[in-house]
């Protein structure tokens, strides 16, 4: 699971992975560097207006295995 850790002022939001979801991508491992992961401004605002509304309804969360069902497709 990625673990946002900021979402302030820095510009880009930096993600640790555990090795359980590492993903590679190419022949680089995400998960293993520790280059910040550089998000475009508008990603960012959708990144906090998400986070925004988990915060005024957490009922709408998912849990881990929904989660990944999404991602494996």
């Amino acid at each position: 699971m990625s673990i946002i850790r900021s979402l302030g002022a820095s510009p880009a939001i930096t993600a640790s992975c555990t090795a359980a979801s590492v993903r590679k991508i190419g022949s680089s491992d995400i998960g293993a560097s520790d280059e910040p992961i550089v998000l475009q401004p508008w990603q960012r605002e959708e990144a906090q207006r998400r986070s925004a509304e988990l915060k005024a309804d957490p009922s709408i969360a998912i849990d881990r295995d929904e989660m990944w069902r999404h991602v494996d497709g």
